[in-house]
Order: structure tokens, then C-alpha cells, then sequence
């Protein structure tokens, strides 16, 4: 037995220094074997979401090194693909498509499939980034229908993302086109397919927010409220369901607008540095008196337009945004808007580098540049004397990010709302001050709301509450009701005293049903539309 026991450590030895060396061959492989392409692209590839300027960067490297190696035309395609789909996930989508389109010349060249497939989706993804300043055509279309034609099969494993995407967005493009018959059920086909991966929550949300945009753009309001109901409900109780809330707020935020071409031109008047005609835009604003139903004056259109740029943006899209604020400040020296404009870029630019996340995960050089940019925001804003409204706001977001003393905050508010009592912006991001993890204590901002809410009193009290709520719930904290005391009897009554004073509004509908289903009053969700104005749609 001893015998026995003995020969078997010898074997097992034996094994055991095989499986070392193999490891070991494996691991020097690795090390060595790998061309050095392979190992940056890698690299670089993985940079992508964390840090997505530092991988622009590489790339220059990583195209070297492909040269290098020789790389194949399928390895080049598939290169050229992840390189175009950076650039226009972050700000640089014509560059993006561009890349896209080198990327499926070279799979078509040598061998059609997956590769082909795949960048002619990221193509129509990219045409999508560009719309509505770009025009979706039925030549898009056909392009895109050319990857379902290549692609070889619908049950490829290790593709299971290609056709919800691919379903999305032939949905997306049949809506703009006004084929809302083919978007819907372009749209509902992604949703099915959605259901059936793991892990594909966001991907979920964004086709049903689609479908109930398809339902809105054809004015059935009734029956998009009914589904967005259905499809909040069936989300599992842990799933944040924001991506969903913010596409079909964005869907009805849109139908209440009487001018949707707004945004775009006065980007193009900024691109084109017609600094004397953005003065113009916003001195005929001004005289504007009109107050939307979320609160926000028509003015605020314009300052929400100059500002519009993603945080995922490369930091060269910012800086491009910022050098024209810059050039405006620079041709008109006594325009408080201009001013304005920067100072908000700038504040944007300086989160953009912090991050919304907790204090401790926020590196310190994001510190450093965090506080360099508010700086001068700050001083930029010191600069102008004559204050307007949205002088506050900008300095509000200002003094967030600086850390300002309640003392000296509290006397910043203070005049703005002496100065301008109906400018409830102001209001609003003094309950984001207040929130917990900034600058207030539990139920300090709740407090505070219901305080000022009281003040104005009546129904227009209950609207200023109820719009507050809106504001955080929209853009800030997201389940408002879930996460803090505020009363939902008061956000309902406000809600419908603002419904009964913008009857037209399906922006205000929505945000009742939206804020219904959070406290799960789904009778009042469902009943949401349920009002003469909707002419039976």
C-alpha cells in the first residue's frame, strides 16, 4: 500500500510539472507571442468607455502598429470599425462614419459577413446621431437593409446584439420617415429580441422609449401613455427605468414644441460666428414672456441650445464649443449673454471632468481640472454687472461645484429671487443645493420647497412644488418621489393645476403618469391623457 501510495505522487508530480510548463508556455506566449498590435489594440479598445480622449490618442499608435504587423484585411476592417465607433459615440460622428465606411469597403473587399454587417449598422447609428440636422432618406434605409441581407443569421452565437440593434434602428429610420406602420413594427421586433439577452436592460428601455416616440410622433398620446404604463410596470422593481422615462419625456417634450428647428440654427449662428445676430436671438426672447409648463421661460431655449454637448464628448468637441463662446465674449465685451453661454460651458466642462459620482472616486487630477475650469467660470460671471435671470443659475451651478458657504449661497439666491420672484429656475436648483449628498440634510430640501411653495400659495403653490419635483426627477435625481419625503398629493395637485392651466401641454400629461407610476398610483397614470384636449386620440 505504501508502494502504491508513493508511485501515485510520482504521477501526480508528473502531471503537475506538465500542467506548470504549459501554464508557464501559455503565459510566455502571452508575453512574447502576441503581436504588439494585438496587445495596444487591446489596450486601446479597453480605453474606450474609461477614457476615451487617451484612446483618440493612441490610436495613431495602434494604426502604426497594424502596419507593422501586416495585419489582414479582416483584421483591418474590424479595426477601422472599433476606431469609427469611438469617434462617434463621442462627439465626432462624421469622422465616425467616415471610418465606419473604410471599415465595411475592407470586409466587403475580402469577405462578406458579420464585419460588413456590423459597420453598415454603425453607419446607421451614426446617421441617426446626426438627425435632425441631418435628414434620415429612404437611400439610408436601403443601405441598412443591405447588413440584414449579409449578415449570416439571426441565431449567429456571439451576435446575439447585432439584430435588436439592427431592428432599433430600421425602426428609428422609418420614423423619421413618417412609415410609423413600419417603425412600430421594426421597433417591436427589437424589444422582443431584447428581452431574450441577459443583461440588456438599457438596451430594453431605449426600444419601448422608441416605440412610445413612434406613438406620440402620430398624436396617439392615449395609447403611447397606456404602453409606457405597461412597459414600466413589467421592468424588474430594481431596473432605474430612467433611459425609458427619458425617451418618452423627450418624445412629448418635443410634440409641445412649436418650433423644433430652434436648437439647430442657433448652433449653425454659433458655428458661424454671427455674434451680432445670437444678441438679436436673445434680446427678442427677452421681451418674451412665455413660461412653459415645466417652468422654464421660452429664453431658456437658447442658453439650453449653445450648451447642448454630451459629457461622453471628446474633450475637442468642448473646447471647440468653448473657443467660440470665447470668440462671441471677445466681439461683443458688454453681452451678458455670451458671457452667460460660456460660463455654463465652462461649469459643464468642469463636471465633465469630475464625474457625478461620489467625492472619493474622483481622481486627483479631475480634482485639478475640476476646480481650474470653475474658476473661471466663476470669474467670467464676475464680470458681468448687470445681472439677468439666468445669471443666478449659472453661478448656482458654479457654487455647487466650488463648495460655496450656505451663507454666501443663501445671499445669492436671495437676490435673484428679489429680483426676479417669478423665476422659478432658481428655486429648483436650490432643492438640488439642498439634497443630501451635497450641501442639505434629510428633509431639508423638502422643507425649504414647501416653504416658498406656501408663500406663492394656491394652485400656483402646488404648480412650483409640483414643477420642482419635475426638475429633479428629470434631470438630477431620478425617482423623486422613491427617494425623498416629498408629498405626491401636493406633486399631484400642482400637476393637475398645471395641466388645467396648459391644456395643450403633453409634456405636463406625461410628467403626471411618469410620477404616478414611481409611487405606483397607476390609476392616476393611466388617466393621464384622459382629458378633452386629447380630441379622443
Amino acid at each position: 500500500m505504501k508502494t502504491v501510495i508513493v508511485g501515485g505522487s510520482k504521477i501526480l508530480l508528473a502531471f503537475m510539472l506538465i500542467a506548470m510548463c504549459a501554464i508557464g508556455g501559455v503565459l510566455a506566449w502571452l508575453k512574447f507571442g502576441i503581436r504588439p498590435f494585438d496587445r495596444l489594440n487591446a489596450q486601446t479598445m479597453a480605453l474606450a468607455d474609461s477614457d476615451p480622449d487617451k484612446a483618440l490618442a493612441q490610436y495613431a499608435k495602434v494604426f502604426e502598429a497594424a502596419d507593422e504587423a501586416k495585419i489582414s484585411v479582416q483584421d483591418r476592417s474590424k479595426l477601422y470599425l472599433e476606431y469609427g465607433r469611438l469617434l462617434a459615440n463621442h462627439g465626432k460622428v462624421q469622422e465616425g462614419i467616415e471610418a465606419s465606411t473604410k471599415s465595411m469597403n475592407l470586409s466587403r473587399s475580402s469577405w462578406r459577413g458579420i464585419t460588413e454587417a456590423a459597420a453598415i449598422s454603425e453607419i446607421a447609428e451614426s446617421r441617426l446621431k446626426l438627425w435632425p440636422e441631418r435628414k434620415i432618406t429612404q437611400n439610408d434605409v436601403k443601405e441598412l437593409m443591405i447588413a440584414a441581407d449579409i449578415h449570416p443569421g439571426r441565431t449567429e452565437e456571439g451576435d446575439v446584439w447585432f439584430w435588436p440593434m439592427y431592428d432599433e434602428d430600421l425602426g428609428r429610420m422609418q420614423m423619421y420617415l413618417g412609415d410609423y406602420a413600419g417603425a412600430l413594427a421594426s421597433l417591436e421586433k427589437s424589444v422582443e429580441r431584447f428581452k431574450t439577452i441577459p443583461n440588456s436592460l438599457w438596451g430594453l428601455e431605449a426600444a419601448q422609449g422608441y416605440y412610445l416616440e413612434a406613438l406620440v410622433r402620430q398624436g396617439k398620446y392615449a395609447e403611447a401613455n397606456k404602453k409606457f404604463v405597461e412597459y414600466y410596470t413589467s421592468l424588474p422593481a430594481d431596473a432605474d427605468k430612467t433611459k425609458l422615462q427619458a425617451r418618452y419625456r423627450q418624445a412629448l417634450e418635443a410634440a409641445d414644441n412649436k418650433d423644433p428647428g430652434y436648437f439647430e440654427r442657433m448652433k449653425e449662428l454659433l458655428r458661424q460666428k454671427k455674434f451680432v445676430e445670437l444678441d438679436q436671438a436673445i434680446g427678442s426672447l427677452q421681451k418674451d414672456k412665455t413660461v412653459f409648463a415645466e417652468g422654464n421661460p421660452v429664453r431658456g431655449l437658447f442658453y439650453a441650445a449653445l450648451e447642448s454637448l454630451n459629457k461622453e464628448d471628446f474633450d475637442s468637441v468642448w473646447m471647440e464649443r468653448i473657443g467660440l463662446a470665447r470668440e462671441w465674449v471677445k466681439a461683443n465685451p458688454k453681452s451678458a449673454p455670451a458671457k452667460i453661454v460660456l460660463a455654463r460651458l465652462l461649469s459643464s466642462y468642469a463636471w465633465k471632468a469630475r464625474g457625478g459620482g461620489w467625492a472619493n472616486n474622483v481622481s486627483e487630477n479631475g480634482w485639478k481640472v475640476f476646480g481650474e475650469r470653475l474658476a473661471e467660470c466663476k470669474a467670467v460671471l464676475d464680470q458681468v454687472k448687470d445681472r439677468p435671470a439666468e445669471w443666478y443659475t449659472a453661478m448656482q451651478r458654479c457654487a455647487l461645484g466650488q463648495g460655496w458657504d450656505k451663507k454666501d449661497y443663501d445671499a445669492m439666491v436671495n437676490e435673484g429671487l428679489k429680483r426676479y420672484p417669478d423665476y422659478d429656475s432658481i428655486v429648483f436648483l436650490k432643492c438640488y443645493w439642498l439634497q443630501p449628498r451635497w450641501n442639505g440634510q434629510e428633509g431639508e430640501f423638502e422643507k425649504y420647497l414647501a416653504t416658498v411653495a406656501d408663500k406663492r400659495g394656491g394652485g400656483a403653490g402646488d404648480a412650483l412644488y409640483a414643477r420642482a419635483c419635475w426638475y429633479l426627477d428629470a434631470s438630477t435625481i431620478h425617482n423623486v418621489l422613491g427617494q425623498t419625503s416629498a408629498s405626491w398629493p401636493r406633486v399631484k395637485s400642482g400637476l393637475e393645476y398645471i395641466i388645467k392651466t396648459n391644456p395643450q401641454s403633453f409634456l405636463a400629461k406625461g410628467m403626471l403618469s411618469i410620477l404616478a407610476v414611481e409611487v405606483n398610483d397607476l390609476k392616476t397614470a393611466a388617466g393621464a391623457f384622459n382629458t378633452p384636449q386629447n380630441n379622443g386620440k
